[in-house]
């Protein structure tokens, strides 16, 4: 079996593996037999935490393993496949593993992907889940820290800094498992205007959405709101978008497929901007018009136009993953923010005056 064959099992397992104890852990979650409930939650929580750590974990060392059979550039990805295998082992094994805090992976959830801290602030559940006040304050601190260094981060490398380095839920896999997806047909055209606007309507709808659930859960006590509707709710989104699209996506698309509209995502992509996010070259006149970074790009960016024009390539869904860059064959791309230009900027100047 050669290793791609592997990469496409490990893709299967990890997403049958999903639906059979996701599932099973929220048709128990309401049993009377606590014990079978317990059982249930704690193989849900090995799942979560050690099984796709493990999975994204070999999976990385699978693509590097095939990117450097066939001779490809893979610097970015390299980084990208790195940065998340060792993301997932520490906060997804070693940190839960030496605190004996099985749960500490709900803290991980970027806003606004969840309104897991409205919940516990509630009253000490997140969905059918209940913590002990210790434990909701542990959970809300690492939360806090998170969302910390995702802002500041993300100011100073731009999306890419979670979206390709960190991301828990769908970067992670969007990464490890790129060079398996879609698992049916090829990959996909570009999309066509309508589709583009489509998406757009879809994807900011559901970051109102989000933004509408957490803002109602906060002020439910204010508004008279049942609280246990909008958790149902959130529960339903959670279920069919933010895991079944995600599942489906692989089939159809390709890893970054639930990237166009995790409402996470479009804050990222938002505050991005601030920080300059952009794909850029300083040498357009070496651009041989093969447009081997569009087809590349799993985000569906046009790239080449603006590249051969020497213009940069700003785009709230550009997750900084850095495909176009490893592929371009004249290597003449690079992924900057107003940080690292002006890191560079000084670096060459302290080159000059040396000289």
């Amino acid at each position: 079996m050669n290793k791609k064959r592997i990469l496409t099992s490990l893709v299967y397992i990890f997403i049958i593996a999903g639906f059979l104890i996701g599932g099973m852990n929220a048709a128990f979650s309401k049993s009377d037999n606590l014990a079978l409930k317990e059982n249930v939650h704690h193989v849900y929580l090995l799942y979560e935490n050690v099984f796709r750590s493990v999975i994204v974990i070999f999976s990385s060392l699978l693509t590097l393993s095939i990117l450097k059979e066939k001779k490809k550039s893979s610097a970015m990805r390299k980084k990208n496949l790195i940065s998340l295998s060792i993301f997932m082992a520490v906060s997804f094994i070693l940190i839960p593993l030496l605190l004996g805090i099985r749960e500490l992976s709900i803290a991980f959830m970027p806003f606004p992907w969840s309104t897991m801290p409205v919940q516990l602030l509630h009253d000490g559940a997140f969905f059918s889940t209940s913590y002990s006040q210790q434990m909701v304050d542990l959970l809300l601190i690492m939360y806090i820290l998170y969302q910390l260094v995702i802002v500041i981060g993300t100011l100073a490398f731009g999306r890419r800094f979670h979206c390709s380095m960190l991301c828990p839920y769908s970067g992670c896999h969007a990464e490890s498992f790129d060079l398996a997806l879609p698992l049916v047909g090829k990959k996909r055209p570009k999309l066509s205007p309508f589709h583009k606007q489509m998406k757009n309507i879809i994807k900011y709808g559901l970051f109102v959405l989000n933004l509408l659930l957490i803002l109602l859960m906060a002020l439910s006590p204010l508004i008279k709101v049942n609280f246990a509707i909008l958790r149902q709710v959130e529960m339903i989104k959670y279920m069919l978008f933010d895991m079944l699209a995600l599942q489906v996506f692989y089939f159809i698309y390709n890893g970054r497929g639930y990237c166009f509209y995790c409402p996470a995502g479009t804050a990222l992509g938002i505050l991005s901007r601030f920080a300059g996010g952009q794909i850029r070259t300083e040498s357009p006149e070496a651009c041989i018009a093969c447009k081997v970074c569009d087809s590349n790009c799993p985000m569906n960016i046009s790239i080449s136009e603006n590249i051969r024009k020497g213009l940069p390539v700003s785009s709230m869904d550009c997750v900084g993953c850095g495909h176009c860059i490893d592929a371009c064959p004249t290597d003449i791309l690079s992924y900057e923010t107003l940080l690292t230009l002006r890191l560079k900027k000084g670096e060459d100047d302290h080159f000059e005056e040396e000289e």
